[in-house]
């Protein structure tokens, strides 16, 4: 059966966006490569932690896009996004698996769009326990939760059982911090954390894009 005009131009797109997916795919892989060989030649400490950062950073962000694109157009089961996500970074920080995570997360879905955001937040704060809690904590635990509230939100939970902040970095605002808490307003949510015998960092969000945030 020869397909109809009407149908051509819209088989040509599906064939193009499939062509970009795969060439954003590797696009991703390949600067993770060109980090990896930075990270090989650095060797100012500092340095390689940055380098070492960035590469997880890309990492992830290839890994939130493969699951984004392998769903299509469905919603993001997050009971399977976010623990996916925490086991990928424990990976990379702890290749001998000397921590543990543990998850509680509620079953309920995010579209893609905000299940991305909802994604990189998450990154960021599983990086900060790893590279400063577990720093040096062989046998630490990770605790990861998200629960979802009567009025049409969710409360996203990480904690760990680390020395929690120093006395001056209490109130010094880290990078990844600044990282979260936009990536928190970007969802319309509220970013809070705290640090007594441990650290814990809670954001609120609407599971709705465009609700107001509330506390």
């Amino acid at each position: 059966m020869t397909p109809s005009n009407q149908e051509k131009p819209e088989s040509l797109l599906a064939i193009q966006l499939d062509e970009l997916r795969h060439r954003l795919r590797n696009h991703l892989q390949n600067m993770t490569s060109l980090i990896s060989l930075q990270i090989r030649r650095a060797r100012n400490p500092e340095t390689v932690q940055a380098l070492e950062d960035l590469r997880v950073r890309f990492t992830t962000l290839t890994s939130i896009y493969i699951d984004l694109d392998d769903a299509s157009e469905r919603p993001i089961a997050l009971d399977q996004f976010i623990p996916g996500l925490v086991r990928r970074i424990g990976e990379l920080y702890d290749p001998k698996s000397q921590h543990t995570a543990s998850f509680a997360i509620a079953a309920t879905s995010l579209p893609q769009k905000r299940a991305a955001l909802l994604g990189q937040l998450v990154v960021e704060l599983v990086m900060n326990t790893y590279r400063h809690a577990f720093a040096e904590h062989p046998g630490g635990t990770i605790a990861v939760a998200l629960s979802v509230t009567d009025d049409a939100h969710a409360l996203l939970v990480i904690s760990d059982d680390g020395p929690g902040l120093r006395a001056p970095d209490v109130s010094r605002v880290h990078l990844g911090f600044r990282i979260v808490s936009s990536l928190a307003n970007a969802l319309g949510g509220t970013f809070e954390r705290t640090s007594h015998k441990g650290f814990v960092a809670r954001v609120r969000f609407p599971l709705e894009d465009g609700a107001p945030a509330q506390r």
